[in-house]
Order: structure tokens, then sequence, then C-alpha cells
């Protein structure tokens, strides 16, 4: 506990500053500074967006695949049936 608040006594709001202008500067001034932190921003943003997409596709789409499951069911039973009958008619 006592170095945690000798380290908070010796860093200051100036270090703080000092490093916001180191990287500032330096990923402005160097280009693959700068194109490394411009693709990690876009593959970040592309990831957000992408699964907000996602998550209201899958919002919106929950209904539906409920629908076609229920559908598809309606048609086994309606196929059973006739089948069911074609056999007793076949047989009997």
């Amino acid at each position: 506990m006592v170095t945690v608040q000798a380290f908070y006594l010796q860093f200051d709001r100036k270090t703080v500053v000092d490093l916001w202008e180191i990287i500032l500067t330096k990923s402005f001034t160097d280009p693959a500074i700068f194109y490394a932190i411009s693709t990690a921003l876009f593959s970040f943003l592309f990831l957000l967006i992408f699964t907000y997409y996602r998550i209201i596709e899958g919002l919106t789409d929950h209904p539906n695949i409920l629908k076609i499951k229920q559908n598809f069911q309606s048609i086994a039973k309606d196929r059973l049936k006739k089948y069911l009958l074609q056999s007793a008619q076949f047989y009997y």
C-alpha cells in the first residue's frame, strides 16, 4: 500500500500530459505508427458496426425463424396424414 501511495505522489498531472504529447506527436509524425493506429481503429469500428447489425438482424429474424419452423411442421403433418390415408386405402 505504501508503494502505491508513493508512486501516486510521484506521478503528477505533468507526466500524463507529457505522455499524451509523446503519443500524439509519434502517431501523427511517424507513418508506421499512424498506419498501425488507423488500421486498428478501422478494424475496431468495423467489428462494432458488424456486431450491431448482427444483433439487430438476429432480433428481427427470430420470429421469422419460428414461423418457418411452424410451417415445416404443418407441412410434415399434412404429408404424414396423406401417407397414412393412402396406405390405409391401399391395404383396406
